[in-house]
């Protein structure tokens, strides 16, 4: 990638993944002939691996997170709101990795209300959302790549490179911190830039003002998503 080059988030339009169809009701998969039946299980099971394969490629999609990537280029900020386990965060790693993997040199930031919640919730769906081939790489630190992960510590330093896209010579990065860091030393969410930030449950305020200054030299995104408590 030469110097100076500067790739914008409004650039790229996200439009990943399959459009979840339920399957039918039991009655009517009883009432099909058997070679059709078949066939159609046969469908759904390669469909489910290629989806924890390719996680984002080739995942299911719900319309809510569609309705999220046709307003990608239209809005700065986007909320998203619903219950506990309603698939917020799981769009939202997602999101995060096609961002790194599509956008020269992306710099994406993930934040979550401490250490131990960054590792167990926004890292372990990051890991979970990363392709199987990114996954399984025979060596996980070079030069422009570094995703080392574990369990236990989540991502090494914090970061996860991905490798460079073809042509390029920066990965794409996403790295975690807490809003507990932040109420520390509110220096932590000054200076940098960002295609997309990501926070996950409420965000203290201040910092969600502070964060708008760090979007505006990719023309980046940020995704709020958490469940409503307080009102």
């Amino acid at each position: 990638m030469p110097l100076g080059d500067v790739y914008f988030s409004d650039d790229f339009q996200p439009d990943f993944g399959i459009p979840y169809i339920p399957n039918p009701p039991n009655e009517e998969l009883m009432a099909w002939p058997q070679q059709k039946l078949a066939d159609y299980l046969l469908f759904r099971e390669q469909r489910n691996e290629q989806a924890l394969q390719n996680p984002v490629g080739a995942g299911w999609i719900l319309p809510s997170w569609q309705t999220v990537m046709k307003n990608w280029k239209k809005y700065q900020n986007i909320v998203i709101l619903g219950g506990n386990r309603s698939s917020k965060s799981n769009f939202a790693a997602r999101l995060s990795v096609w961002a790194a993997g599509t956008i020269p040199g992306c710099e994406v930031r993930a934040y979550h209300v401490n250490e131990d919640r960054s590792i167990e919730d926004q890292q372990r769906m990051i890991w979970d959302a990363l392709p199987f081939g990114i996954r399984s790489l025979p060596t996980k630190k070079g030069i422009n790549h570094s995703v080392q992960y574990s369990q236990k510590n989540g991502f090494t330093d914090n970061i996860c490179i991905l490798p460079p896209i073809n042509g390029f010579r920066r990965g794409g990065s996403i790295k975690f911190s807490n809003y507990r860091s932040y109420q520390a030393d509110a220096q932590v969410a000054e200076g940098f830039k960002a295609h997309l930030i990501w926070c996950d449950e409420e965000c203290p305020q201040k910092m969600f003002e502070t964060l708008q200054y760090r979007t505006a030299d990719y023309h980046g995104r940020i995704i709020l998503a958490f469940t409503t408590l307080r009102g």
